[in-house]
């Protein structure tokens, strides 16, 4: 089935969907085209060893299906807030990188939920285009 049709893509969603069913219900999953997010709020180390679990059965689930996880090219690990201990995870055991600031959907974040960032890679070709057109504009009148 060639991909992106419409059949291709409903099959894919049904393929997947019991992907959610891995996961604890203190952790939130989101699925969306071929990529999974997943959050938990980690407040202690019970916390966060569901986390690897969770990680853990969805290694097994992509075995079980033969999907191969590109762990070190599409895994990251963003840690929010002040107080994050920036615990690391593993899939497969293969560490998964730790970043301080990611792109999803087109929107730049970092560990703060800072958007700065995200505004600074827009206008600063849009500043950069206004100076070029400014200067050009001062050698055409001279």
């Amino acid at each position: 089935m060639p991909p992106g049709t419409p059949l291709g893509t409903v099959l894919f969603l049904l393929f997947i969907k019991d992907l959610e069913e891995l996961f604890y219900s203190n952790i939130t999953v989101k699925l969306f085209a071929d990529d999974v997010k997943i959050y938990i709020v980690i407040n202690d180390i019970v916390d966060v060893n569901m986390s690897q679990k969770g990680l853990d059965s969805l290694a097994d689930w992509s075995d079980k299906w033969q999907l191969k996880i590109s762990v070190v090219h599409k895994c990251q690990t963003l840690h929010l807030g002040r107080s994050n201990k920036d615990i690391s995870y593993t899939i497969l055991d293969v560490v998964i990188p730790s970043v301080s600031t990611v792109k999803d959907l087109g929107i730049t974040i970092d560990g703060l939920l800072d958007y700065s960032n995200h505004i600074n890679a827009i206008v600063t070709p849009v500043r950069e285009l206004v100076l070029f057109y400014a200067v050009l504009s001062l050698m055409t009148i001279v």
